[in-house]
């Protein structure tokens, strides 16, 4: 295979504008998988829903994969040298930007490019809101599965998961227009779906096993008996 030459930059700036927009590119290929897939639509009976409802739920699974992008280059236990922090905080701001971007060169009016800004502002400020309550409740779960003190390893796996947690949890309630009522199959597929997204990329920024991740997903299992 040919060996790739990454273009000159002139700033970390216009680095991480470019770092950002490969990110929503990956963002809008996730989520058109996830709204592609048969068992997705069976699951939020996309048959009884207008084509409207359908271009919504899209939205939904766009913006889901943008801010699980942010809130995953901004959290805490990523595994990287602390030097780097202050570059993947700047990259997690630039995303929405580069997602409106993308939208220009597709010709979508600019009143439209200022609402996608304020929409994944909005479901950023939400996720990154209920990052505290998700860890608190999967902590809740493990001590009743283990009936003894949370170990570290339990911690980190507990703190790996929080941003793919919130961020299905919230997509999963505006998908279903606040009434999951009979939707806990839709939230286990968009949690399955998303997990995978996450876990590849938190792989290629720590480039090393996520072992936290694995007794994580231990947790995430018990959620689903109990909602």
């Amino acid at each position: 295979m040919q060996k790739t030459e990454l273009p000159p930059f002139e700033s970390m700036e216009e680095m991480a504008a470019v770092t950002a927009s490969s990110l929503a590119k990956a963002a809008a290929s996730s989520a058109f998988t996830i709204f592609k897939d048969k068992n997705f639509r069976r699951l939020a009976r996309f048959d009884a829903l207008p084509v409207a409802e359908h271009d919504r739920i899209f939205n939904e699974l766009l913006i889901a994969g943008l801010t699980l992008q942010m809130l995953t280059l901004e959290a805490p236990d990523l595994h990287i040298d602390d030097d780097m922090r202050p570059f993947l905080k700047q990259i997690a701001s630039e995303i929405p930007a580069a997602h409106v971007r993308e939208l220009a060169v597709l010709g979508i009016p600019e009143e439209n490019q200022r609402e996608w800004i304020q929409l994944i502002g909005m479901r950023y400020e939400e996720y990154a809101a209920d990052r505290h309550k998700a860890r608190s409740a999967s902590m809740q779960i493990e001590i009743e599965e283990l009936r003894r003190p949370l170990d570290r390893e339990v911690m980190d796996g507990i703190q790996a998961m929080v941003p793919v947690q919130v961020v299905t949890i919230g997509s999963h309630d505006h998908i279903c227009r606040g009434k999951t009522d009979g939707y806990d199959e839709l939230f286990k597929f968009m949690l399955g779906n998303l997990s995978r997204f996450y876990v590849e990329m938190r792989l290629a920024y720590e480039g090393r096993p996520l072992t936290p991740l694995k007794r994580a997903t231990i947790a995430v299992k018990r959620l689903f008996r109990r909602r």
